[in-house]
């Protein structure tokens, strides 16, 4: 058992307390829609998936790997690699294009800083 708070569950913690998760997801809801194939991952999971990539400047093959590596984004996620699936790189990458394809990210951003 550690005893030791690292800055990363700091910040990861203080940040599920003051972004607006609930209002960002329903700004994305209505575009995210499966087109075929696999249903699509959690809307929650991609959006917090989406602020780990921009906070630690992360490349979506380098997300995925973080993704399975470290245990405080697994805990900011509420998921662990050995009982869910894990998004790949390339549904890391469609929902970064989905928000750009439709505005979303500018959404996203005046959203956090009105909050």
């Amino acid at each position: 058992m550690k005893t030791k708070k690292l800055r990363v569950e700091r910040f990861l913690n203080e940040m599920d307390q003051v972004v607006p998760w609930q209002q960002l997801e329903t700004v994305i809801e209505p575009h995210y829609k499966s087109t075929g194939g696999r249903p699509p991952h959690e809307l929650r999971v991609m959006l917090r998936i989406h602020f780990l990539q921009l906070w630690h400047n992360l490349s979506d093959p380098l997300m995925e790997e973080a993704l399975y590596d470290r245990l405080s984004f697994q805990t900011f996620l509420e998921f662990d690699c050995f009982g869910g699936v894990i998004p790949d790189e390339s549904s890391i990458c469609r929902f970064r294009h989905l928000l750009e394809e439709h505005g979303l990210s500018q959404k996203i951003l005046a959203a956090v800083n009105a909050h």
